[in-house]
């Protein structure tokens, strides 16, 4: 909750929280919460796709990264694949689509032939929240005193996610950041960049 152009606290569903920072850390669902303090993110939702195969002999040691998917296999031997790419739909979508797992099919058998006649077990979805540069945002918001925003991270949140949130400490207490954040700054886009109308739907070629 914002009172002028400061935060005063946080609503939640066990009652009003009084506070002078607040960190924006929401994943895709960031966007939804600064379109209602009317700050708009160089930032978009788009689904990502999973799925797993039932158990076949080990093939893969690594975690192996080609184009669009990534690939591992876990000790019993299944076989995890997963990714996406502009042809998957923006928004909040999270259902499953055949197209996207025909596409994993094909692609791991070119990738990894030895996984050819595994089985589909099952599959999953989720949103990422991706900017146009792919690079994490890390900020604060210059519109609101108070404001920490960090949002973007484009499916590596997990890698860097222990430095981000070290950073975000720092920036809400008012400390000097311990990492140069300069190249993820809120404000490295232009203000009339449209994030919308310039994302292509191109699928990867296969």
């Amino acid at each position: 909750m914002r009172t002028g152009d400061a935060i005063s606290g946080v609503d939640t569903t066990r009652g009003f929280i009084p506070t002078r920072s607040v960190i924006a850390a929401a994943g895709p669902w960031t966007i939804s919460l600064f379109k209602d303090i009317g700050v708009k993110l160089p930032v978009l939702a788009r689904r990502t796709q999973a799925c797993v195969t039932t158990p076949i002999p080990h093939c893969i040691d690594q975690f192996i990264r080609s184009g669009s998917i990534w690939l591992n296999q876990t000790l019993a031997g299944n076989v995890m694949v997963g990714g996406g790419g502009p042809w998957e739909s923006v928004g909040f979508d999270k259902e499953c689509s055949l197209p996207t797992l025909q596409r994993f099919a094909r692609r791991i058998q070119q990738v990894v032939p030895a996984v050819k006649n595994a089985r589909l077990l099952r599959g999953w979805s989720g949103c990422l929240d991706l900017t146009p540069d792919f690079q994490v945002i890390v900020d604060k918001v210059r519109e609101i005193e108070g404001l920490v925003v960090a949002v973007g991270t484009s499916g590596h949140g997990f890698g860097i996610g222990p430095a981000i949130g070290q950073i975000c400490a720092e920036l809400a207490t008012g400390r000097k950041p311990s990492l140069p954040i300069e190249g993820l700054s809120l404000y490295r886009f232009p203000p009339d960049f449209d994030f919308d109308s310039t994302y292509k739907a191109t699928p990867e070629p296969l």
